[in-house]
């Protein structure tokens, strides 16, 4: 086979051929043997190749093929006369310049970007399981202090705060550890306080691909407690069955320098003006008529009758109203009645009654003491247990007292035992024995000035009236006279009622309390600290 060397294409030949970028051939169209007026057609197929000499591409075309065309290339046509340029070098690489590089630069930076999604991801997710457990924790420990405030045993704390866990926040997986007390922290040892350590499994789904393990733990801890507040409680309302707890009616104000805590779950509605919706009748707190609530604090288990009606002790502060509150426990469910084991005096010494002159009583057991007309009575330091009978005020009498603790209890009363009263703890009233009992009952114009126990070593430091439990006569202070009762007053079941002006340095504790009247009444806590109002705090 014969073989022809490529023959190089110039623009001064016959037939001209130009390139398409990027092609590496071009078929032309036929042409006649002899140049246009030949009579036989061939195909002539060019070329693009590379001329290592010149470093240049050229195109070719074979000369075989010219030979059987009869294509005269000698000849050039009258207006082309000129060389063609050379075809630019082709760039090195290949066709297209690439060397791969792009493929392997995408991988990377797509790599990075799934990985760093990943991590925002799984991060995410992280950290939203952890707020989770925290939130799980933090009600835990809270509800467990909880039921330590309400006296349940550690048992029942325990297993309500992994209630709240597993039920009431949807961590049906979570591991509970309740210690009470902490096991750790600030308040470790203290068995006031209850620490919630909640964990759970998490799956991750990207993080794996960096070599950490796709299945995680998180765990969250909190700690709560019960404390008293800084601020003594003015007014303690006990009785949570009494609708409404607290009363206010008239044109007077009702002022305590101190919390107010309402055990009455009646309804009404709460600061908002929204109804607490607790299904109950009636109200905890009705004020009515131009009269006000007044105080620093005040903490309400049921609702209110008028939210206006309740504003802060301190003129243009915000108001104290909370409802659905925490009911309070009796701060004196465990105290003893008095006996001669703990301060008592057995001596009998019968009904008193006094209408005129001066008169001076000794601590010791009375059926009753009474006063009238212009009578004045010193009552010595002590304690004065008062069976059945109880304490009548009237006229523009006079009962003074300093270092005093008055009993107010039964006819059946031991004071030797303590019997029957040691055993009411928290029964609720009536009673079913067959004793009789009396109230306390200041009237008239009649002064009562009157200040508590001083004893440091007493249980009853600071007490000025003690009422047995479950005796329910009221405690009527109404008085147009001066008053000068300082001390705690405690009457579990009874209801105390004041219509009197002045000031009380006292703090009450009663199963319910009434004001009326037109004029405006203080009870200021300062300086009280018997018993303080225990909340429930989360600490840590």
């Amino acid at each position: 086979m014969r073989h022809f060397p490529p023959v190089t294409l110039t623009r001064s030949a016959s037939v001209r051929a130009f390139f398409p970028r990027g092609a590496a051939s071009r078929t032309l169209p036929p042409l006649r043997r002899g140049g246009q007026g030949g009579s036989r057609g061939a195909v002539i197929r060019l070329s693009r190749k590379y001329d290592h000499s010149t470093k240049r591409a050229v195109a070719s075309i074979n000369s075989r093929a010219i030979h059987r065309s009869g294509l005269n290339l000698s000849q050039s046509p009258p207006h082309h006369s000129a060389t063609r340029p050379p075809l630019p070098p082709l760039p090195k690489g290949g066709r297209n310049g690439r060397r791969g590089t792009t493929l392997v630069i995408t991988a990377l930076v797509l790599t990075a970007l799934i990985g760093l999604l990943g991590l925002v991801i799984d991060g995410g997710n992280m950290m939203f399981s952890h707020r989770k457990a925290q939130n799980a924790a933090d009600a835990a420990a809270t509800a467990a202090a909880m039921d330590m405030f309400a006296g349940f045993s550690t048992s029942t704390a325990t297993a309500t705060a992994t209630t709240f866990v597993q039920d009431y926040n949807g961590l049906a997986s979570a591991t509970v550890t309740v210690n009470i007390p902490p096991a750790s922290g600030a308040y470790s040892g203290n068995s006031s306080y209850a620490e919630a350590i909640v964990s759970f499994p998490v799956t991750l789904n990207f993080v794996q691909v960096t070599g950490v393990s796709s299945s995680q733990t998180v765990t969250a801890r909190a700690v709560a407690g019960y404390e008293g507040t800084t601020v003594a409680a003015g007014v303690m309302q006990l009785d949570s069955t009494a609708r409404p707890g607290i009363t206010v009616s008239g044109n007077g104000s009702l002022k305590v320098n101190g919390v107010v805590d309402v055990n009455s779950d009646g309804g009404g509605l709460d600061k908002n003006g929204n109804d607490i919706n607790n299904g109950n009748t009636g109200n905890a707190i009705t004020v009515s008529g131009s009269g006000s609530l007044l105080a620093t604090d005040v903490e309400s288990v049921g609702g209110v009758n008028n939210t206006a009606k309740i504003a802060n002790f301190t003129s243009g502060g915000p108001s104290p109203l909370a409802t659905s509150a925490v009911a309070q426990a009796d701060p004196f469910s465990s105290l003893a009645p008095p006996t001669t084991a703990n301060g008592a005096s057995a001596t009998s010494n019968g009904a008193q009654s006094f209408s005129s002159g001066s008169h001076t009583l000794n601590p010791g057991v009375y059926t009753s003491i009474s006063t009238s007309l212009l009578a004045n009575v010193t009552l010595n330091p002590g304690i004065y247990v008062i069976t059945g009978g109880g304490i009548s005020m009237t006229g523009s009498s006079t009962i003074t007292g300093n270092g005093v603790m008055i009993y107010n209890t039964g006819s059946d009363y031991n004071v030797n035992t303590g019997l029957p009263d040691s055993g009411d703890g928290s029964t609720a009233p009536p009673y079913s024995g067959s004793a009789s009992f009396g109230s306390i009952s200041i009237g008239g114009s009649a002064k009562f000035n009157v200040t508590g126990l001083a004893n440091s070593s007493s249980p009853f430091d600071g007490m000025v009236i003690y009422q047995r439990r479950l005796n329910t006569k009221p405690i009527q202070l109404s008085s147009s006279g001066s008053y000068n009762i300082k001390g705690t007053t405690y009457a579990k079941w009874a209801p105390l009622n004041l219509s009197s002006n002045g000031t009380f340095n006292s703090q009450f504790f009663v199963g319910s309390l009434a004001f009326s009247g037109n004029s405006n009444l203080t009870v200021d806590s300062t300086g009280q600290n018997l018993a303080k109002a225990d909340y429930v705090y989360l600490v840590e």
